[in-house]
């Protein structure tokens, strides 16, 4: 059937490079050759942690290379078939960078009687930190172009900040007689996550991520109510704000806070299970 499909709700963004006509989905942005103006922009990777890129395909055979574009050194990387269905399978190429600069990721497939499909990356700069936000995201259960039974979770770092925003929630009130009562409350605390002068690409791929099942900038899960693009005139870069909720709250719907991608807490009136690790009040 020929299928080949990297979803762009994976950690780096890739281009499909063919004979069709330039547009956003065979054109690396800093190659759009349209009158706006074109800033350079490089996907933020932090030395040591592993980006894995997940690929549906019945494709024979992939191959996947890391091009140093400071030295010209070229690396190739490891391709592993992690599950297999009727029709198609699912690689992963796991990519782990130790050394900073500036790179692209080739990957190409053959298929028996088809044509060869060819991939490149958005242009990756790998650095010691970065200032700004790591998010990560991931689903619980499996989509049609990932497969989350693997474990995957994907990754994103980019200049942004976290700021309170508001409390929401809601009240259910009784009026007695003309005094009214409150007989329910929940209350969410509402913070907005803001990135400005990303690529197109960049916008769509988090907001892609933030209608997943988890959510999680800088260790802490929200839930992603709604969110606002501010194009730049002139280019193809834009602003995002996104409008989230706190999922665990300490102190209003958890007695400890978030619990990371490692777990989930949950309670009862006796005993709260944080991690697997059962925690029964005697530690106050």
């Amino acid at each position: 059937m020929a299928i080949f499909t990297i979803s762009p709700v994976n950690s780096i963004q890739f281009v499909r490079r063919n004979t069709n006509a330039e547009n956003f989905l065979n054109t690396l942005y800093h190659e759009l050759s349209d009158p706006l103006a074109k800033t350079p922009y490089f996907q933020k990777v932090v030395n040591g942690e592993t980006i894995t890129i997940q690929i549906k395909t019945d494709y024979d055979s992939i191959t996947a290379t890391l091009y140093n574009i400071n030295t010209g050194a070229v690396t190739s990387l490891t391709e592993t078939e992690e599950s297999t269905y009727t029709d198609f399978s699912f690689w992963e190429i796991p990519v782990t960078i130790s050394t900073n600069g500036q790179y692209k990721i080739f990957i190409t497939a053959t298929l028996s009687g088809g044509n060869a499909v060819s991939y490149e990356s958005q242009l990756i700069e790998v650095a010691s930190s970065w200032e700004g936000v790591k998010i990560e995201y991931y689903n619980d259960n499996n989509t049609i172009y990932v497969d989350y039974s693997t474990g995957i979770q994907h990754l994103v770092n980019v200049f942004g900040v976290v700021k309170f925003s508001d409390i929401g929630g809601k009240d259910e009130l009784y009026n007695n007689r003309g005094t009214e009562e409150r007989i329910y409350s929940e209350n969410e605390a509402i913070e907005s996550l803001t990135i400005e002068n990303i690529p197109f690409y960049l916008a769509r791929q988090i907001i892609f991520g933030s209608r997943l099942d988890h959510f999680v900038v800088n260790d802490v899960e929200y839930i992603v109510k709604e969110h606002t693009i501010s194009e730049h005139n002139g280019n193809h870069t834009v602003d995002l704000i996104l409008k989230m909720t706190e999922k665990y709250v300490e102190g209003i719907n958890a007695d400890y806070g978030y619990t990371g991608l490692s777990g989930t807490a949950t309670a009862d009136s006796t005993v709260i299970t944080v991690d697997d690790t059962v925690h029964d009040g005697s530690e106050a």
